[in-house]
């Protein structure tokens, strides 16, 4: 039986950190240009969801992101972050 200590649980994993900060920051930055920003977004969509769901191992993170870059006017909240 293995038994973890506090610090073992608990240690960041910055490289994954700052993964989901490039996908938040590169699907946000979509938004600078207003009328093929929304275009764009149905290319980064699928790409972003797939990243993240390669990341978590979940398909509720997948469609989560997934539906985020689609929908209009979502792409302010740092869902890759935030998860």
């Amino acid at each position: 039986r293995t038994r973890l200590s506090l610090s073992q649980s608990t240690e960041p994993d910055f490289p994954k950190l700052l993964l989901c900060l490039a996908v938040d920051v590169i699907g946000t930055s979509s938004e600078l240009v207003p009328i093929l920003g929304e275009a764009t977004d149905i290319v980064w969509a699928p790409i972003a969801a797939t990243i993240l769901r390669s990341l978590f191992g979940s398909n509720i993170v997948f469609a989560l992101e997934l539906a985020e870059e689609l929908l209009p006017f979502t792409d302010i909240l740092p869902l890759a972050t935030i998860w």
